[in-house]
C-alpha cells in the first residue's frame, strides 16, 4: 500500500475503535482517547499530505480538521445528545486540539526527516 491508504485506513480504524470503545465498552473517559486525538492528527497529517503534497498545509488542514471535530461534537451534543454527561468540556476541547496538533506536527517532523 502506499501513503494515501495506509492512513485512510489508519483514520477508519481509529474512529471504529473510538466509537467502538464509546458504544460497545461504555469507555467514556476523556484521558482514554487522548491517544486517539493524538494519532487522528498524526494520520489525518499523512493522509492531507499525500493528497496534497505539501507538508505545512497538510499541518494546518490536520489542525482544521481537528477543529471541525470539535465543532462536531459540539453540535453533536447540542442537538442530539443533551444530557450534561456528555457536554464537551472546554478544558478536554483544548486538550483534544493540542493533541491534534502534536499529532500532525510529529507527522510533519517525520516527513522532513525523511526527506534527509
Amino acid at each position: 500500500m502506499d501513503l494515501f491508504w495506509d492512513s485512510l485506513v489508519g483514520l477508519l480504524a481509529l474512529f471504529i475503535g473510538a466509537n467502538a470503545s464509546n458504544l460497545v465498552f461504555k469507555i467514556r473517559d476523556e484521558r482514554y482517547y487522548g491517544i486517539y486525538h493524538f494519532a487522528g492528527g498524526f494520520l489525518m497529517a499523512l493522509f492531507l499530505f499525500s493528497v496534497f503534497g505539501n507538508k505545512w498545509l497538510a499541518l494546518v488542514l490536520a489542525v482544521v480538521t481537528g477543529l471541525l471535530w470539535e465543532i462536531y461534537e459540539w453540535l453533536l451534543w447540542k442537538y442530539f445528545l443533551k444530557k450534561k454527561k456528555y457536554k464537551p468540556q472546554r478544558r478536554d476541547t483544548i486538550n483534544d486540539l493540542f493533541l491534534d496538533l502534536l499529532g500532525a506536527l510529529a507527522a510533519v517532523i517525520i516527513l522532513l526527516l525523511r526527506r534527509l
